[in-house]
């Protein structure tokens, strides 16, 4: 039997998992134990109306792909959570205020105990797990539910595990917490720490045979981690993962190393093999004998090598930056754009690419994207069987020019990473760095013009590109100069 959808589990929904790009994994458990697992987009759960016959339980990470409910599937949160059993709210509550811990943001009854939420300002990725586990035995609460792929219950439905009970939300409010204030409190320091519960292997590494990564997925021994570290990094930014994704992956993959590197030291390797070009890793043969005899240990007959320099950028006609289109459109038409160009003749269904830009194929906001590309004769659509294919225009330009912007940045942008204005900032300020330039200096008067912003969301948007390593700022002889290190 379903049940409408409920004015609580929308306001649950909307607290955790609004700012979701991929999927969110619902789980039923029947009063059996039999699972059954289902994968749908934010949109797709608000829609969803949930059953009232068995177990309903929500992932708190992201998902990256359906059908994968693993730690490796796992993305990013916006919440901490705790789980309550045998426990009295008031002495959860006093616990809570006696530890000097934060207010919580939702509390959900569970049937059997209480399940207690701490919104974040800002979504973490995997190193959140040694907060927790340490919240959860400061607080007494359990520590078997700390895990990063860990479900909760749906306020509204049923706990069936006996008698049945109703999983009610209790509290809700606009407090976010701030994981270092977490960090001060607890003494203990944020860090990704985690394997793909304990396969040893790291699922993404042994599915790309670029480089040989398939080869070092199990981890490699002393003498090999450097060279490793770089071929990962340098081959997953050339796929176009992002920082941020090739970070959590080096990390996971760093704890099945022997022995294994101190994250201080790790991240700072990442750093350098993500931006500074002097150092590459990404070639089929190296001249240096030390270099070239690890290669060999990681290359074989299944082992793919990328052809040529390969292109790490789109480039965008200047006509959809100019100001007068540039404030009407939003930031999905140019990471679309971007998508159809690279299916060449053949082209891309819809469904195909709201699969790809992390939506809904009924998306609002990708209808609109694709009726003004085919207005501005961007794309051209034609049909096959039935069925409707995006196909690249090349449109002649007029000497206008054109904006290069590395790949990457549309899958930070899709993957939720950066909002929409601080993407749409970084487009902008591309189109400044012509010739391949690095650093550029419009002023943020006139990134407000080109915008449509005031001067404070310029700054404050500027200040979130830099807090988020895309950019940095420096000023020069009186002139303030933008680094794009995104790149």
């Amino acid at each position: 039997m379903l049940v409408t959808k409920t004015k609580s589990q929308k306001k649950y929904y909307e607290t955790l998992f609004s700012n979701f790009n991929n999927y969110i994994e619902i789980r039923l458990i029947d009063n059996k134990g039999n699972a059954t697992a289902k994968y749908l987009t934010y949109d797709e759960l608000l829609e969803y109306e949930t059953p009232n016959n068995t177990n309903v339980y929500i992932g708190m990470y992201e998902r990256r792909y359906k059908g994968n409910g693993k730690i490796s599937n796992c993305t990013k949160t916006n919440v901490i959570w705790l789980d309550f059993d045998d426990m009295e709210l008031m002495e959860i509550m006093f616990r809570i205020d006696t530890s000097n811990i934060p207010e919580p943001s939702m509390i959900v009854a569970s049937g059997n105990g209480y399940h207690v939420y701490w919104k974040l300002n800002k979504p973490a990725i995997h190193e959140l797990k040694p907060i927790i586990d340490e919240l959860a035995k400061r607080l007494n609460a359990d520590t078997g539910a700390t895990d990063t792929a860990r479900v909760m219950r749906v306020p509204d439905t049923m706990n069936v595990k006996a008698e049945p009970l109703k999983c009610e939300l209790l509290q809700v409010n606009d407090n976010t917490a701030d994981l270092k204030r977490f960090e001060s409190l607890l003494g203990v320091k944020a860090s990704i720490r985690e394997t793909n519960a304990g396969s040893g292997v790291i699922t993404e590494l042994a599915t790309i045979k670029f480089n040989g990564l398939h080869n070092m997925a199990n981890g490699v021994s002393k003498g090999q981690r450097n060279f490793c570290t770089g071929r990962i990094v340098q081959t997953l930014k050339r796929l176009n993962y992002t920082k941020q994704e090739a970070t959590d992956i080096v990390f996971r993959w760093n704890s099945l190393n022997k022995p294994k590197k101190e994250p201080k030291e790790l991240r700072k390797d990442i750093n350098t093999y993500w931006h500074d070009e002097r150092y590459k890793f990404d070639g089929k043969d190296f001249s240096h004998e030390r270099l070239q005899e690890i290669n060999e240990v990681f290359i074989d007959d299944e082992t793919l090598f990328f052809k040529g320099v390969g292109e790490s950028t789109h480039s965008y006609d200047n006509e959809l930056l100019n100001p007068d289109v540039f404030h009407k459109i939003n930031g999905l038409t140019f990471a679309i754009l971007s998508i159809i160009k690279l299916e060449g003749d053949e082209g891309i269904r819809r469904e195909h690419l709201a699969d790809l830009s992390r939506r809904n194929p009924q998306d609002k906001t990708l209808r609109q994207s694709l009726n003004l590309l085919e207005k501005m004769d961007y794309i051209k659509v034609a049909k096959k069987k039935r069925t409707n294919f995006y196909i690249f225009n090349e449109k002649a330009n007029y000497n206008r020019g054109y904006t290069l912007v590395g790949k990457s940045l549309h899958r930070s942008y899709i993957h939720g990473e950066l909002n929409e204005p601080e993407y749409k900032l970084l487009i902008l300020i591309e189109s400044y760095a012509y010739d391949h330039k690095k650093e550029v200096f419009p002023s943020n008067q006139t990134l407000a013009l080109r915008t449509g912003q005031s001067n404070s969301t310029i700054q404050r948007n500027l200040r979130q590109l830099r807090h988020k390593q895309f950019i940095k700022t420096e000023i020069k002889e009186g002139k303030r100069f933008i680094q794009i290190i995104y790149r």
